[in-house]
């Protein structure tokens, strides 16, 4: 994780147990989330404030995903949310922090 708001500091690195890596996993490869990533737009009003990859065998499906709010984009951001949460507590992906 790259900590927001801290350009120079390493990045920070967790290990995720099996449980809670395969539910995030189910997740972020879900063919829901991957076709829309793959829309140009992704979602009619998305925006470059935010930017989601997922890289999976190689393969990059990327999008900018600021103000898009389609339930697959919504799930990935919970399960990125969660493990934040559960790993870096003292940092966060919402910039800035609320």
């Amino acid at each position: 994780m790259d900590a927001w708001g801290e350009p120079t500091a390493p990045a920070l690195s967790t290990r995720v147990p099996a449980e809670e890596l395969s539910r995030a996993i189910a997740v972020l490869t879900d063919a829901a989330l991957l076709a829309t990533l793959a829309r140009t737009p992704c979602c009619a009003d998305a925006n470059e404030s935010e930017t989601m990859l997922v890289r999976l065998a190689g393969a990059d499906h990327q999008n900018a995903t600021g103000y898009c709010n389609d339930p697959p984009i919504q799930a990935a951001r919970q399960a990125i949310q969660a493990l934040t949460n559960a790993h870096f507590p003292d940092h966060s992906l919402i910039s800035p922090p609320f």
